[in-house]
């Protein structure tokens, strides 16, 4: 089943949104979001100089997905947050078809790898079911950072053809 994406605008009724939906949400991840970024900063950054895809049930945001395609020389997108509520997932939004979203905004602004860092352990080997290989790894205040990579984004979306999303602006 098609599951649908929508790409948010910068603009203050959407920034207010996401900063609430982040809110709402920072204690979902291993280490609350907001011991390590100020949520509204990191926000404002994510709208202005990324780009933020979502889920949406009843003009309610239900899970993100947030992704940089700035090193137009390397050619990398990096995505810098997933975050899918338990409503979300039972709607069926997944890591995968967030991935497969990001990756076709990633290919259309002319990336070739898709980046991501994580340090949850079970979202690190499912990104390697998922075909990330891992860059390496390190150590912050006992806590290990994985990085992984997915070396070219068009051969992923090729094997995972069969993932159906659409994509709309908000």
């Amino acid at each position: 089943m098609e599951k649908e994406f929508v790409k948010l605008e910068n603009n203050e009724k959407t920034m207010s949104k996401l900063l609430a939906y982040m809110r709402a949400n920072e204690n979902d991840f291993d280490i609350p979001l907001s011991s390590i970024v100020d949520l509204f900063e990191y926000t404002k950054k994510m709208l202005e100089k990324g780009v933020v895809i979502a889920a949406i049930d009843n003009d309610r945001i239900l899970a993100i997905g947030g992704i940089y395609c700035n090193d137009k020389l390397g050619k990398k997108a990096y995505g810098t947050i997933i975050s899918i509520t338990k409503e979300a997932q039972e709607k069926g939004y997944h890591l995968k078809n967030f991935l497969y979203a990001s990756f076709i905004i990633a290919q259309k602004e002319g990336m070739k790898e898709f980046h991501a860092e994580t340090t949850n352990p079970r979202v690190f080997v499912l990104h390697k079911r998922l075909g990330f290989v891992e860059l390496y790894q390190e150590e912050h205040n006992g806590v290990i950072h994985h990085h992984t990579y997915i070396k070219d984004i068009d051969v992923w979306l090729n094997k995972n053809s069969d993932i159906k999303v659409s994509l709309r602006n908000e």
